[in-house]
């Protein structure tokens, strides 16, 4: 984030995640995207028979469908009434300096009703409520 002394605008560094034919489709802050980089490359490095059980991609198609599972309005399928509508209210997170907060005071390394857009960066494990 810049911020020019002399003016009251604020501009975020977001990254874009591109389709094939170019087209912007979704964005996210900088640093989301380079967290989410470095957790991809630990699975990678360090997990790489899982990552090729779950048919992992490329960071970037990884990256485009995870971007499109929690955006508002994508329907979540489900059996019978268990499909639902992702919806940006039902995304929230605690603030990073509280948790990190927590994370300091009582250790805490597990986080719950997180995904991978809003997972602290001090929680090891987290799980998610979309796949």
């Amino acid at each position: 984030c810049k911020v020019d002394e002399h003016s009251s605008h604020t501009t975020k560094i977001t990254a874009c995640v591109y389709q094939p034919d170019g087209h912007c489709t979704h964005t996210l802050p900088l640093d989301r995207a380079a967290q989410l980089y470095q957790r991809y490359n630990y699975m990678q490095q360090n997990m790489p028979h899982i990552m090729a059980k779950l048919g992992a991609g490329t960071f970037a198609e990884e990256l485009s469908k995870v971007m499109h599972r929690h955006a508002d309005g994508t329907v979540c399928s489900g059996k019978g009434p268990n499909a639902y509508k992702v919806e940006l209210k039902h995304q929230r997170a605690m603030p990073e300096a509280l948790h990190t907060m927590i994370h300091n005071i009582l250790g805490s390394t597990k986080e719950r009703f997180a995904s991978p857009l809003n997972v602290a960066p001090c929680s090891a494990n987290y799980w998610a409520a979309h796949r």
